[in-house]
């Protein structure tokens, strides 16, 4: 994956997570300076190819530069040839400081006489407390309201430029988010605990409707094998009552607090 063209593709990718116009609002913030991201928010390859700087501007919005970093030797950006490409993660590897850090981004093996990769990661790290609150556990759920809905507005547009889709019978995440580039094609994958439960809400109100139509179809059953509309639409009754004798054992028999669609099955 350490190619030009792909090490640029990755910043057009990461670019919709820390140039979006939201990120500076809830990124780990300098102490000096609560309007600028410390560069701890981003943990990624691209910081050593391009010098990234994000802050807040006089909107609230995000401001963001990204420079690329230029081989004093020749006054190119590194990441304009393979060879730049080579010799700046050769000189990182090489440095016992940063050759531990970097190697945690790639696989198993990587280092200064193996400059090859199959895998990729990057981290991105929102911070607490916000503006407006004593500490990150002042209101802690309400703080997280925030920076949640930012990273599944950031997973949502991710999906609509890699045109994954979502059906009734399919997760749009079972699509590969595929990027191509003049050197090759690699997969996206991205995640975070926000965009896990949104997922989750989203298949259980998909089984929901599979629930609705399985109570149709067996009570369609029902009265055509009894005869019987009323009997049909007893069972059919007695069906539906039968969750709210589940909520009362899960919620407070139990003290079970999460009860979800899917437990209707």
């Amino acid at each position: 994956v350490l190619h030009p063209a792909m090490i640029k593709e990755m910043l057009s990718v990461e670019m919709m997570f820390f140039a979006h116009k939201d990120f500076a609002k809830f990124c780990v913030a300098t102490i000096t300076n609560a309007s600028n991201c410390s560069p701890s928010s981003q943990s990624s390859i691209l910081t050593y190819y391009y010098d990234i700087r994000m802050s807040r501007d006089a909107r609230n919005n995000t401001a963001y530069t990204a420079t690329p970093i230029v081989d004093a030797s020749t006054g190119a950006p590194f990441v304009d040839t393979q060879a730049g490409v080579d010799k700046r993660m050769g000189a990182i590897m090489a440095d016992n400081s940063t050759a531990d850090h970097a190697a945690l981004f790639f696989d198993t093996g990587f280092s200064a006489s193996n400059l090859k990769s199959v895998y990729v990661q990057g981290f991105y790290f929102l911070g607490l407390p916000l503006a407006g609150y004593a500490n990150p556990a002042d209101r802690n759920e309400e703080q997280r309201a925030g920076g949640d809905e930012f990273l599944v507005a950031v997973s949502a547009a991710l999906k609509e430029r890699f045109g994954l889709k979502e059906t009734r019978a399919k997760s749009s995440f079972q699509s590969q988010a595929m990027a191509n580039t003049a050197d090759g094609a690699f997969k996206v994958l991205w995640w975070s605990l926000p965009v896990q439960q949104d997922e989750w809400l989203t298949l259980s109100d998909k089984d929901l409707g599979w629930t609705v139509l399985s109570l149709i179809a067996v009570g369609i059953y029902i009265a055509y094998h009894t005869g019987s509309v009323v009997i049909s639409a007893v069972s059919m009754l007695m069906t539906v009552f039968s969750i709210f004798v589940g909520y009362f054992w899960f919620r407070f028999v139990f003290q079970v607090s999460f009860f979800q669609f899917i437990n209707f099955l």
